[in-house]
């Protein structure tokens, strides 16, 4: 057709072949709308010959969901993590007594190992011992002191006995003359002379008696001379034995900062050791984990004489091996760190159950248990939602329950029967994790 047009429109001017050509157009646009229609026809039709679609209503119908029965029950708390181990004992060295580095041990570095008792440094020791020598002499001259004026306060005792009899003699003859000189048997002038021996004798027994009130003062002055110069000589022997540094543990040199012939001032660091045989593991954990599994540990106080009932499981492995350790939590430092604002556990290793301790600086997986909690309800991790839980109630109904989590331990939570008071004992909880839940829903149970 298009083509016979095409031939008709040779022979027309123009003029005539735009007529005709407007006029083909307008009829194009016209048969456009046929197959809207006839496709229009066939979806009626089909609606009209296919059966009518039967909606049924779901709204009755149980959904089957699994249930767990909820029992009171103990559990005991667990509480993971990771532990280093450290040294329970270590030796700072510091010079209490200043002076040069005599002699050093040659295997005195880092990382060196020494048995306890062995000599790893001295300071000389010139100046301590004649201050050692001096301090000596000073007790003995003191002792000799002492010794003297116990001698002498006998002789006063001595003295005064004497003194006091010649003085009684000399009394008497003095009151015999002057009974002659009454009746004229002697002169005035020997009478005289007698009254100046009395005299005499008196103030000899008086200097003598003022000597010995003295005594007491000068014995307790003796005594403290002594007891000075014994401490002088206390300090200067303990001076002479701080020139002299010896191992105190079996333990492992970590930092030397000496060298021999090196002057050292007195309060400076020459090295630092650690022992290698009491060893503990340091635990951090965060202090409201520790709190809800272990509330009585941190009740107790801090010189409560009953250790604290934390036993610990310890662990280290690699790719080759794997290593086991014993152990209880020793201590409890419930002061939080200031960097990562958790509380610390010691733990202490058993020997009897670990003779080969782990090395230094190592860490070492831990797992702490505590006594059982008693009365709590254990129940999936996953069936917590925010705080609540879905439960089933006795029309078999879906419906929403706030709980107070203790706390949760691995794919398990743990509720307090006293925290949560409306969770009784039968309570059906639901455990399959619904995708749309809906208050009122109709459940159908299926107990684990």
């Amino acid at each position: 057709a298009l083509h016979w047009i095409m031939q008709m429109a040779d022979e027309l001017t123009p003029t005539e072949t735009k007529s005709l050509f407007a006029r083909l157009d307008l009829s194009r646009r016209r048969w456009l709308f046929i197959p809207l229609i006839i496709a229009a026809l066939v979806v009626a039709l089909s609606m009209l010959l296919v059966p009518g679609i039967e909606h049924s209503d779901q709204a009755g119908t149980a959904l089957p969901v699994e249930v767990q029965t909820l029992t009171p029950t103990s559990i005991t708390p667990l509480l993971r993590g990771f532990g280093e181990v450290r040294s329970k004992h270590t030796w700072q060295a510091l010079t209490q007594v200043g002076g040069k580095v005599a002699w050093q041990h040659d295997g005195l570095r880092n990382g060196a190992q020494f048995a306890p008792g062995t000599l790893l440094l001295t300071i000389d020791p010139i100046d301590y011992e004649a201050a050692a020598a001096q301090a000596d002499a000073q007790v003995r001259s003191a002792k000799a002191n002492l010794a003297e004026v116990r001698q002498r306060s006998s002789e006063l005792d001595k003295a005064i006995e004497i003194e006091q009899r010649a003085y009684e003699l000399a009394q008497k003859r003095y009151t015999r003359n002057q009974q002659l000189a009454e009746k004229g048997h002697i002169s005035g002038l020997q009478l005289e002379a007698e009254e100046r021996d009395l005299l005499r004798q008196q103030q000899s027994l008086q200097n003598l008696e003022t000597e010995k009130s003295l005594q007491p003062d000068r014995l307790e002055a003796a005594q403290s001379s002594i007891t000075q110069a014994l401490a002088q000589q206390k300090k200067a022997t303990a001076d002479l034995g701080r020139t002299e540094y010896y191992m105190p543990f079996r333990g492992r040199i970590s930092d030397v900062y000496t060298d021999t012939g090196q002057f050292v001032p007195s309060g400076r660091s020459m090295f630092t050791a650690e022992s290698i045989e009491a060893v503990e593991v340091l635990m951090e954990v965060p202090y409201a984990q520790l709190l809800a599994r272990f509330p009585a540990a941190l009740a107790a106080p801090a010189n409560a004489e009953a250790s604290i009932p934390l036993s610990a499981s310890l662990t280290y492995e690699t790719g080759h091996a794997r290593q086991s350790y014993a152990g209880s939590v020793g201590r409890i430092n419930p002061g939080l760190n200031n960097n990562n604002r958790a509380v610390a556990l010691y733990i202490d290793l058993d020997p009897t159950q670990s003779p080969a301790l782990p090395p230094l600086n190592q860490y070492l997986d831990v797992t702490v248990r505590g006594t059982p909690l008693q009365d709590v309800f254990v129940i999936p991790r996953s069936a917590v939602h925010n705080g609540q839980v879905w439960v089933m109630d006795a029309e078999n109904r879906l419906q929403a329950q706030t709980v107070d989590v203790l706390y949760t331990q691995d794919d398990v939570a743990v509720l307090s029967t006293a925290a949560n008071t409306d969770l009784e004992s039968g309570t059906h909880l639901v455990t399959t994790n619904l995708l749309f839940p809906a208050t009122g829903m109709l459940l159908e149970p299926v107990v684990q």
